[in-house]
């Protein structure tokens, strides 16, 4: 009769244990265990990478422990000392093929025309006009303007 007791406690006793063990390996599985990350929340500055300044610093001026006989001496701290660039010059432009022969003013419309000599070849051209590779840029009773290779100049007239 002891023994039907022992039984019937030992046995829900035993379930019980089991069925915790089957749970916890299926839940394991079922990978739920994930902790909750929360997002972080950061301002909109319209740029999709947003650079976080480092919260640390790293100093490697130890001595090795592997090398213990060896006399450690900490490198010699640099100074920043600017590095002057110096910029190749372009060579200036010769304007010489360009020459000013002189304007034609339209009556009606007062729109100006000035007549460009470009490697000896006539050119009418208007301001923000381009010939040649010359670009027009303004135009003046005695000189005008022009553009080329992105260099500006005046050209008098002849």
């Amino acid at each position: 009769m002891k023994q039907k007791k022992l039984i019937y406690v030992l046995l829900p006793l035993m379930i019980l244990i089991w069925g915790l063990v089957i749970y916890r390996i299926f839940g394991f599985i079922d990978g739920n265990d994930s902790p909750d990350i929360q997002p972080v929340h950061l301002p909109d500055t319209g740029d999709e990478t947003v650079k976080l300044p480092d919260s640390f610093t790293i100093k490697a001026d130890y001595r090795d422990p592997f090398l213990k006989n060896v006399n450690y001496t900490p490198p010699p701290k640099k100074t920043k000392t600017p590095v002057k660039v110096k910029k190749p010059k372009k060579p200036a432009v010769n304007w010489s093929f360009v020459q000013y022969k002189g304007r034609i003013t339209n009556q009606n419309s007062g729109k100006t025309i000035a007549v460009l000599e470009i490697n000896k070849k006539r050119y009418l051209v208007a301001k923000g006009d381009s010939a040649a590779g010359v670009t027009l840029l303004k135009i003046f009773p005695d000189s005008v303007q022009v553009g080329y290779r992105q260099e500006k100049g005046f050209i008098k007239k002849h």
